[in-house]
């Protein structure tokens, strides 16, 4: 669970940080599968800020090669809770 709050620099271009004037922001992470090399990870958003799964994951330390392979897997998450997860691919 990463609960860092989000801030947004800039709307016009759309960049985001972990900082504490943000706004509260909630991510549950689970793992799904684990091959040796790269994960399968089930991402719930609790909160809805914008890029919020890849500010988070950005916070975390994983690789920009991680945030783009967990975009579909965000997609799913938003079918599947009707979330408005501000994600767009």
């Amino acid at each position: 669970m990463c609960t860092e709050p989000i801030e947004v620099v800039s709307y016009k271009i759309g960049v985001c940080r972990v900082s504490p004037k943000g706004k509260d922001c909630q991510t549950e992470f689970e793992r799904l599968s684990y091959n040796g090399k790269t994960s399968v990870v089930l991402c719930k958003p609790r909160t809805g800020r914008m890029h919020q799964i890849r500010v988070h994951l950005q916070y975390l330390g994983k690789s920009r090669e991680f945030h783009v392979r967990l975009e579909g897997i965000a997609r799913v998450t938003y079918l599947l809770t009707r979330k408005n997860l501000h994600a767009h691919c």
